[in-house]
């Protein structure tokens, strides 16, 4: 009833060869100092901000919950 679309198509011969290359090539994920200093300043705010509701929050991450110490912050 269903075919398999790619049941009929060929490895290739260097398969193996490229998923070598592929898994050598080191990932360098960006740090905070790679972005511009105004939005390395919001996300530091908006760290600080997840970072004080943490400490704050008694009950669970609701609305009702966390309005009043977003203005409390």
């Amino acid at each position: 009833m269903f075919d398999d679309e790619f049941e009929d198509q060929p490895i290739p011969e260097d398969f193996e060869d490229q998923k070598i290359q592929i898994s050598d090539q080191p990932f360098l994920s960006p740090d905070l100092a790679s972005y511009p200093v105004d939005i390395r300043q919001e996300a530091i705010a908006r760290y600080q901000l997840v970072l004080f509701l943490r400490n704050m929050l008694t009950k669970g991450w609701t609305q009702r919950n966390i309005d009043p110490l977003t203005d409390e912050y």
